[in-house]
């Protein structure tokens, strides 16, 4: 109500101005004040959740952008930063303890705003090179009782570890036996934890594990971009809503002396040296429904050791098109990891961009020799030379990268095995 009333005066002011649309009718808050009124365009708003609010501007372009930008310093925002990637152009402003973040697109002609605390932001990246205590490894954490989940630990050369998800609940000792086989600090230290989506065979892990091993180690950050509870209740449940609840306070609040950070498309993280950049996340489709839970998962592409590694958790059919139109072939990369663990992979045509040489394919041999045929995995399988399936077992993948040149190998394998169960391939 407070929000409309602000855009209503505004017209009345400004009688050429079209007015903004309303497809939510829940009252989001007054921090979208913050956010410049555009005149003439369409807009729609979104409670982003986690302090954060969020505003598409349709049927705009580059000029209109740069004039945009004018109105958000002109309201008192100090610009931050500018980046571009493919299709998309992105900025950062600050006023006090607020940021805005605002990025266009020329393929939708979209211009999205995010308004929050800076307390979310990320650290700004620093160049810096820290000093070598470690060999850089990416491992791929097995998968106890079969559970189709995503754990994936990169050892930094600083020694400490970045975690994305941790697979199901069963997974909470694989982890921490795979941080304690490489732990080289006196403390096992975990620099961020990304979780990329609440779907309980990727965070049921985190979950566990923090009950079981958190005084055992320390956590620095905790990175993550939900959506609020009850966007995701038409595609998920009340008991799945109930979960992500738990799950976005005990990650917000419940892990000692962790920062958290809200990642927005665009940006890039840094820890231990290594760059994260976030490719895609839920303001992406916003202000769309969700058709499944899956079209939330945050993708973020690594800078490790000289080689790109693309992770796009569960990204789906429609993510998939969305991250192809943005960037084109400025998602090409070294190594990708199999969107949704191979289970309708997202789209052939994210990969017939990303042009990856090594797959990490986070399944089992039963899921392999199911979806070795689907044409999303035959598209991806093309371009690579090795590929990676840890099964129940933990595989751990040394840098600098040689290729094992396995595909093959892994293609004639799992044409033929069809019994349960799986194993490291390439370990």
């Amino acid at each position: 109500v407070l929000v409309y009333a602000i855009f209503t005066s505004v017209y009345l002011l400004s009688p050429n101005l079209s007015l903004p649309s309303f497809p939510f009718t829940k009252v989001v808050n007054a921090q979208l004040e913050s956010i410049p009124v555009f005149p003439g365009k369409l807009y729609s708003t979104v409670d982003g959740g986690d302090d954060t609010y969020f505003v598409r501007l349709e049927d705009v372009d580059d000029k209109d952008f740069e004039a945009y930008k004018q109105m958000i310093a002109d309201t008192g925002y100090t610009l931050s930063g500018t980046r571009e990637a493919g299709n998309a152009s992105f900025a950062t402003y600050l006023k006090g303890d607020e940021y805005l973040y605002t990025y266009y697109k020329s393929n939708s002609n979209t211009i999205r705003v995010i308004v929050g605390p800076t307390s979310h932001m990320p650290d700004a990246p620093t160049g810096e090179t820290p000093v070598k205590t470690a060999e850089p490894t990416l491992t791929m954490v097995g998968q106890a009782y079969s559970d189709i989940g995503l754990g994936m630990i990169y050892r930094l050369t600083d020694g400490r570890f970045i975690i994305f998800d941790g697979g199901a609940k069963y997974s909470k000792d694989l982890v921490y036996k795979a941080l304690e086989s490489q732990q080289v600090t006196e403390k096992i230290t975990i620099a961020a934890w990304f979780l990329t989506h609440p779907h309980i065979d990727h965070y049921g892990g985190f979950v566990e594990f923090l009950e079981n091993h958190g005084d055992e180690v320390v956590i620095e950050n905790v990175v993550f971009n939900f959506a609020t509870t009850d966007r995701y209740q038409a595609v998920s449940g009340e008991e799945s809503n109930n979960g992500m609840a738990t799950l976005r306070r005990i990650a917000r609040h419940e892990v000692s002396g962790a920062k958290f950070i809200k990642p927005h498309t665009g940006q890039m993280l840094e820890f231990g040296g290594v760059l994260f950049e976030v490719m895609y996340t839920p303001e992406d489709y916003y202000p769309d429904d969700f058709q499944y839970l899956n079209d939330s998962s945050l993708v973020v592409r690594a800078y490790f050791e000289g080689k790109s590694i693309l992770m796009l958790a569960d990204a789906t059919f429609q993510a998939g098109i969305i991250l192809t139109e943005t960037y084109r072939d400025y998602l090409k990369s070294d190594m990708v990891q199999l969107a949704h663990h191979g289970i309708w992979a997202s789209a052939a045509v994210l990969y017939d961009n990303i042009q990856a040489e090594v797959l990490l394919w986070p399944s089992n041999s039963a899921g392999a020799t199911k979806w070795l045929s689907d044409n999303v995995v035959a598209t991806a399988l093309s371009y690579a030379k090795d590929v990676y399936l840890p099964g129940p077992k933990t595989t751990t993948i040394k840098f600098p990268y040689e290729f094992i040149n396995n595909k093959e190998e892994f293609i004639n394998k799992h044409t033929a095995v069809e019994e349960e169960g799986g194993e490291a391939e390439g370990a």
